[in-house]
């Protein structure tokens, strides 16, 4: 089988550096073990780092059976801006001509949402070649940008965002299947597409690789931790690793006004904040002053598996935006693969998860008080620790290890690309 995946946003194989696969590199890498060939279509725009890879489109060859259309895209420097919707748009239209012109064609596609515009060249390429198209629903586009504008303004602009909420509609609606990363995302694509949900649409969660390290990467990445301040003992360390961007704005200085009290308390635990973002610099500075949170800024995969082994629990400060309450973002599974019970400011999926499988607990947004309070219960009661640490390690292998999500979705695939002629029923 020939699988097309369509993404971008995510580290490649190719980059430079030790870097984390994200959800479309691990189903690549399983999709290969499988013995299948991949084919993944995605920018020279690096969304995590704000720069080019190459100035140009660009093939790259990782074996026989999996290569890499790496195809041109202007960039942008925020996540939230007009630059942005322009650097989809170009880079939908390239992706779309390199498409027509390639002769080694797929047997099924998967695509991810977002972008919409990529979405929509991948689900006509697969009318009009008779290819099925699985969309996998990454987060709510449109929906989410109405989040990002006051309550007393979404009014006005709800009619500037019509053509998204309309290729929303023709996207899913033209899919043969969709998928996402949870129940939740796919019932919300389901909605757009106006039909009930069938067999194939399935919701597969995001899975993390545990694998192992060599020994002297890991001794390297324990010192490089010590010489930042991780070398003293506390009673609690809080971990966090990802981009520092506008998302998290308000839970992030939640964290940091917590950070304060406890150390104007007395108590003994650290929050280690890793990651870039055009909030780094803002962070840092609301934190000024507090010797019990540290911003090491952007680290590699060895350094954050060595953070996690030397931390407590790991802290997921989103707010309870209607999308992320229908999630489970990915570094709930990074969490959970180490043993490390999660304290998240998330309400719904995430809440759920955690409270049914007793592996974290869930503070108030916005209210530094309540995350304090948590953290002092955690800090004083090991035996509590220890079980929510067996728990987080028993639902990683269950439901989030990495090898049997993406095996599921490759057998998924296989599914799919032999259901050509099939529509779903509306």
């Amino acid at each position: 089988m020939h699988v097309w995946l369509v993404t971008v946003g995510e580290p490649l194989p190719t980059d430079q550096g030790n870097q984390r696969l994200h959800r479309t590199g691990v189903l690549a890498n399983s999709l290969r073990s499988q013995g299948h060939k991949v084919t993944w279509w995605t920018s020279t725009f690096d969304h995590y780092h704000k720069a080019q890879r190459r100035d140009h489109d660009h093939m790259a060859t990782v074996d026989e059976n999996y290569r890499l259309h790496i195809v041109h895209s202007p960039g942008y420097v925020k996540n939230v801006s007009i630059r942005r919707i322009v650097d989809h748009s170009a880079h939908a239209r390239r992706v779309k001509k390199r498409m027509l012109e390639e002769t080694d064609y797929p047997d099924v596609i998967l695509c991810s949402l977002p972008t919409l515009e990529l979405c929509r060249v991948a689900v006509d390429y697969g009318h009009g070649h008779g290819v099925p198209v699985i969309l996998d629903i990454r987060d709510l586009w449109p929906d989410i940008f109405l989040d990002e504008v006051p309550e007393w303004t979404r009014w006005a602009a709800r009619p500037v965002l019509l053509p998204m909420f309309r290729t929303a509609t023709y996207v899913c609606s033209r899919a043969t299947a969709l998928t996402g990363i949870t129940s939740a995302f796919v019932d919300w694509g389901l909605a757009y597409a106006g039909r009930s949900r069938s067999d194939l649409d399935k919701d597969f969660p995001l899975g993390y690789s545990d694998h192992p390290l060599p020994l002297s990467a890991m001794s390297e990445a324990r010192q490089y931790w010590s010489t930042v301040g991780l070398d003293r003992p506390v009673e609690l360390r809080v971990c966090f690793f990802g981009s520092l961007s506008r998302t998290m704005a308000e839970e992030m200085f939640t964290v940091i006004e917590a950070a304060r009290e406890l150390q104007v308390r007395g108590d003994n635990i650290q929050f280690v904040v890793c990651g870039s973002g055009e909030n780094l610099e803002a962070y840092r500075n609301a934190a000024q002053g507090c010797d019990n949170i540290v911003f090491p800024g952007w680290i590699d995969a060895t350094q954050i598996k060595a953070l996690m082994e030397m931390s407590s629990v790991g802290l997921l400060p989103y707010r309870s935006r209607a999308d992320f309450a229908r999630s489970i973002p990915n570094k709930v599974a990074e969490y959970l693969s180490a043993g490390l019970p999660v304290i998240s400011s998330l309400t719904g999926v995430t809440e759920n998860l955690l409270k049914e499988n007793d592996c974290g607990v869930t503070y108030q947004n916005g209210d530094a008080s309540s995350l304090v309070r948590l953290l002092r219960v955690l800090a004083s009661d090991k035996n509590r620790m220890q079980t929510m640490a067996r728990n987080a390690a028993s639902l990683f292998s269950e439901r989030f290890d990495a090898a049997r999500v993406y095996s599921d979705m490759g057998e998924y695939l296989q599914e799919v690309a032999l259901t050509k002629t099939r529509v779903p029923a509306r």
